[in-house]
């Protein structure tokens, strides 16, 4: 058994260490956040091979050559109204540490793309999708044959911090017929509310 001049000075340092460590990581939690209301959310290069593809969809990676950056091909080869379960098509998954910066802002969605070289793709639709701060109807929007930012703006609701995460997400082709349409980057910016 400890004596009390030991105990207590051990009990004091046990303590001032818990609390060190808890304003530690408050601190690191309010320069992440921050981070993410400065810099965003951004998919692009290497990081494209992290994208998910919904049921009905699907995406090939190619790695950059030369002065061209890296990309995706995406096709879906189910209608969207025929995908079960419905999904988001193949989509940026949002950890919920930048939904919950991202959620009660005004944020703007960007997707770097242009109609595939082979079976082009004439529109696209894209959309952010939350389960806890409600969700976009899907944006539609018509390609060309160069690579052009396509953006639209959306206020997901403020809500209680949860753990899910959110999507960004594209439907490459709603009547599934394996058109194929490019996608460089895809990006979430915070354009009021930090």
């Amino acid at each position: 058994m400890l004596k009390d001049r030991f105990f207590y000075p051990i009990a004091l340092a046990l303590i001032a260490g818990i609390i060190w460590v808890a304003l530690s990581r408050a601190e690191t939690s309010n320069i992440i956040s921050a981070d993410v209301c400065k810099l965003g959310y951004t998919i692009e290069g290497e990081d494209l091979i992290l994208l998910e593809a919904g049921p009905g969809t699907n995406y090939n990676y190619f790695g950059a050559q030369g002065e061209n950056a890296a990309y995706v091909s995406l096709y879906s080869h189910i209608a969207r109204d025929k995908a079960d379960p419905p999904s988001a098509g193949v989509f940026a998954p949002i950890g919920y540490q930048y939904a919950q910066v991202f959620h009660g802002k005004t944020i703007r969605m960007t997707i770097r793309a242009k109609a595939g070289r082979r079976r082009p793709l004439e529109s696209f639709d894209t959309g952010y999708f939350s389960v806890a701060a409600g969700s976009t109807q899907w944006q539609t929007f018509n390609l060309t044959d160069n690579f052009q930012d396509f953006s639209f703006d959306f206020s997901p609701r403020k809500v209680e911090p949860t753990e899910d995460i959110d999507y960004f997400g594209i439907w490459p082709g709603v009547k599934g017929k394996q058109t194929i349409m490019d996608v460089e980057k895809f990006q979430v910016t915070v354009l009021s509310g930090c």
